[in-house]
């Protein structure tokens, strides 16, 4: 798969010129070091609309948590990256609610990314890429949240592979000349994006039109 991703790299970052709105998360990081993010709403609706959480309609509880905890921990980076498992846990649990068991497990993970890079984002386009199937809704809570965090691990674990065995490296060069960026985003957030524009792509009809073949 990394291969074929090298090796149609024009595509992919045409794919990721379409979706990647990449100026906005680098404005989104500035923002959220330049201040305290709690109770800036600019930021809370610049931030909403990049990570769509609108459509999810959590309400203005979640967010009031969320943003909070948002500013805690990016006062605190030492402390959550020595328990990563642990910080997703609290912040996938925000909505959970006898009446309305509920996990949120993607915004989890798109706190902490924000604030440290290096994690990966859960969503739909990563799972899809490794295949993998997370427990359905009518699985306890607990189950469905220790399948969330160990396949995170594993995000973890991989990403890291990926960047000492250089498995990505002609995408990953190809990626910062193409969007002319450096040191402002780091290696593991450049294999979030070349993921997301190439699993976007599959979906898109690449395949059916003759392009991005498997190999």
């Amino acid at each position: 798969m990394y291969r074929m991703m090298n090796e149609n790299c024009d595509d992919l970052l045409t794919e990721l010129d379409r979706i990647s709105d990449l100026p906005r998360y680098i404005e989104l990081r500035r923002r959220l070091f330049a201040g305290d993010v709690a109770a800036d709403e600019d930021f809370h609706a610049l931030y909403r609309n990049y990570w769509q959480m609108n459509v999810a309609r959590l309400g203005d509880p979640f967010y009031f948590r969320y943003f909070a905890l948002l500013e805690s921990l990016k006062k605190n980076r030492a402390g959550f990256v020595g328990d990563i498992d642990a910080t997703l846990r609290e912040l996938a649990l925000l909505t959970n609610t006898t009446e309305r068991p509920s996990l949120q497990f993607s915004f989890a993970t798109k706190l902490l990314n924000t604030i440290d890079p290096r994690l990966p984002v859960y969503d739909g386009y990563v799972s899809q890429f490794f295949f993998f199937v997370a427990p359905p809704s009518n699985y306890s809570v607990d189950v469905r949240l220790s399948a969330l965090v160990s396949f995170h691990a594993f995000l973890r674990a991989e990403y890291s592979r990926v960047i000492k065995e250089g498995l990505l490296t002609d995408a990953i060069a190809r990626f910062r000349e193409h969007f002319a960026i450096d040191s402002e985003l780091c290696d593991e957030r450049v294999i979030d994006m070349l993921i997301w524009g190439y699993v976007s792509l599959l979906r898109n009809g690449a395949q059916l039109v003759r392009r991005a073949l498997y190999r």
